[in-house]
């Protein structure tokens, strides 16, 4: 999953899509043809993809194609129950960060789309890594914690060692390294470790009331 910065252009679209082509093609797969609807930059120019290497399929008008729509269909549901489930309004920072969450959780899954019974997750069959409680498992998204400041240097310092974060998502790292929010600062941090806590009834208003500027109902 691609976030497209607010635009669904041609040029952004295929921008997006070359990526995802270079770690197809990084993890030895080839892909030769790509099913698409007739909407958005696929349904205007699909001529324009053809410079890749792949041939576009689309769909005919008013159609969709019925696998892509049962995913997008199955991300949705999984973003609705973490919203729904937090204890605070989401902000718009962090709603792209939820999408590629889910994402990256139903790929941990064994896909009955296979067909073959295997009980292999597509995660582990693209990477040839198999999925580790402790490392890949241990942090939800939207839990508090505490993070250990990298900047603590002096012992006698009254500088905070530690520092109030959200989780967001797994880097996918052999260490489990964890993007997390910031607090104090909105900024996007990754770390090795951390200390789960309770969720502050402070956070919770600090979270819901930029939420409530970004105009989240």
């Amino acid at each position: 999953v691609s976030y497209l910065h607010g635009s669904r252009g041609t040029e952004i679209v295929k921008a997006a899509f070359i990526e995802h082509l270079k770690v197809y093609k990084s993890r030895g797969f080839e892909v030769h043809t790509i099913l698409v609807d007739r909407e958005g930059a696929f349904g205007k120019a699909t001529v324009d993809f053809n410079d890749l290497g792949v041939t576009c399929n689309p769909a005919a008008s008013g159609k969709h194609v019925p696998v892509v729509e049962n995913k997008i269909k199955q991300i949705k549901e999984r973003v609705r129950a973490h919203i729904h489930g937090i204890p605070y309004l989401l902000p718009h920072q962090m709603l792209k960060y939820l999408v590629y969450f889910c994402v990256i959780r139903l790929n941990q899954m064994p896909s009955s789309s296979r067909g073959d019974g295997s009980i292999t997750s597509p995660a582990e069959l693209f990477t040839g890594i198999k999925l580790n409680f402790k490392t890949d498992l241990r942090i939800a998204f939207g839990e508090y914690v505490q993070v250990e400041s990298p900047h603590t240097v002096e012992s006698n310092s009254i500088i905070p060692r530690t520092e109030g974060c959200v989780a967001l998502l797994p880097t996918g790292n052999l260490q489990g390294s964890v993007k997390f929010l910031k607090l104090s600062n909105w900024e996007i941090i990754v770390r090795d470790s951390w200390k789960a806590l309770p969720m502050p009834a402070e956070v919770v208003k600090h979270l819901s009331d930029r939420a409530r500027l970004d105009k989240v109902k």
